[in-house]
């Protein structure tokens, strides 16, 4: 979440006042047609500015105050369409208890608390989700579209940031790094990694019903894997190669359409490689080559993690994790928020209850996906869901409210049971005493 262009100094009164009217106007749009709330969270999260209010401690963005404004509308959507499977079910459950009961034990409360009802907002938004997308089949298309040039918007703010041009979303928070609209650079790097994978299943899906728009899937596609590269995110580089890596997986069984796919792939990988500033493409050498001293201390809170995680099962809360490490319970050089480990974080903001919500909900979801026939859109978020799966054993991202939700997006993309209808070849007509054109049979005809 981006921290330029807030909200703070002067008189609130025109924002407040702006922000009513659109809030009144979705919330009418919303009652009107509920299927548009997933369309605005993604513009809310993909641009999502922090709203200073006078508490420090609490923190407040808008995509948070779309997610409260929504919350009605998806709630509705589980409750009246239904048609989730088992796995998304029992997963969100376990996942909110888990987080309820280590929040109720957290030494910070307030953080933990907060952490909680973020939490509780974007699971709603995702059973909310899939269950829009499994009555209405088009929306997975939609949604998908809006990611990807989500992706591609949030690409050309990422370029004009590089070029010293800060419009709408300000210098970048450090020197040689760029992070876009989001608040740190690799959150901005997995958005581009999730949106390249997300625009590939997109491209095939257009391939397979021959749907125009092609081009421009292709060129917002390209944009965001330009991006993953030039953010020097080695984490997003291979969420994305995963990504790509199960989508081709799936086409092993049709040789013609593997060897094709693959020879375009390899030829746009060149092209893309070839317009990276040489000094780029050493950089990127060198993060794989060189070990950055960062690993040291992403090692010492990983085994801080697991250590915290086994002395308390019941989960420590969320955003708790810095507080262990300062008092010196974990052994560690740097005081970091997180133990760059999703699923051990996991463990630590929401228990091992919210760890195995947390595992039932997206390794369901992934296995859904990729077992979906004929569904290249569902394919394509499940292969995201798996890369983003891959990256996050050595990160975490959910401290930014628009991490949290761009993956809530994608995971219910991936667990919706969307319903694909193939056409099937037309049977011949039945025979008929007219026969075949029209001309009346006799009784020796009929016999034969």
């Amino acid at each position: 979440m981006a921290t330029y262009g807030m909200i703070k100094g002067g008189s609130k009164a025109p924002y407040i006042v702006f922000g009513g009217l659109i809030a009144i106007f979705a919330i009418a749009a919303m009652m009107k047609r509920p299927y548009l709330a997933p369309f605005l969270v993604i513009v809310a999260a993909v641009y999502d500015r922090h709203i200073y209010y006078g508490l420090d401690s609490l923190e407040l963005t808008t995509l948070l105050i779309v997610l409260a404004l929504t919350a009605p509308v998806f709630a509705a959507a589980a409750i009246r369409r239904g048609g989730l499977s088992a796995y998304v079910v029992v997963g969100s459950l376990l996942l909110a208890i888990g987080l309820v009961a280590a929040a109720l034990g957290a030494q910070d409360g307030t953080e933990a608390t907060l952490g909680t009802v973020r939490w509780l907002l974007v699971l709603n938004m995702i059973v909310g989700t899939a269950a829009m997308c499994g009555a209405r089949p088009n929306l997975t298309r939609q949604l998908t579209w809006w990611m990807v040039t989500g992706g591609a918007v949030a690409a050309i703010f990422g370029i004009l940031q590089r070029s010293g041009k800060y419009f709408l979303v300000g210098p970048p928070y450090a020197d040689g790094v760029y992070n876009s609209t989001f608040g740190y650079y690799t959150n901005f790097a997995n958005f581009m990694a999730l949106a390249s994978v997300l625009g590939l299943g997109l491209l095939l899906e257009l391939r397979r019903t021959h749907r125009r728009g092609g081009f421009w899937a292709l060129a917002m596609t390209v944009l965001c894997a330009i991006s993953v590269v030039q953010s020097l995110s080695r984490g997003a580089l291979i969420c994305m190669l995963i990504g790509i890596a199960v989508i081709m997986f799936r086409q092993v069984t049709r040789p013609g359409r593997f060897l094709g796919i693959l020879a375009t792939l390899g030829g746009l990988g060149g092209i893309i490689w070839l317009v990276i500033p040489e000094a780029d493409q050493t950089a990127l050498i060198n993060r794989f080559i060189v070990q950055p001293g960062g690993d040291v201390v992403r090692e010492q809170m990983q085994a801080g993690g697991m250590q915290l995680a086994t002395e308390h099962p019941l989960g420590i809360g969320f955003n708790n994790f810095q507080a262990y490490v300062s008092t010196g319970i974990v052994d560690a050089s740097k005081a970091l928020a997180h133990s760059h480990n999703t699923f051990l974080q996991m463990a630590l903001d929401a228990g091992w209850i919210g760890f195995a919500g947390f595992v039932i909900l997206t390794v369901g979801a992934c296995f859904a996906a990729i077992r979906a026939k004929h569904n290249a859109l569902r394919l394509g978020a499940g292969a995201a869901l798996i890369g983003f799966l891959g990256q996050v054993t050595q990160d975490f991202f959910f401290f930014e409210a628009a991490s949290l939700t761009l993956f809530g997006l994608v995971l219910a993309m991936s667990a919706a049971k969307t319903h694909v209808t193939v056409q099937a070849p037309e049977e011949p007509p039945a025979p008929t005493a007219n026969g075949a054109n029209g001309a009346k049979l006799d009784d020796r005809a009929l016999v034969q």
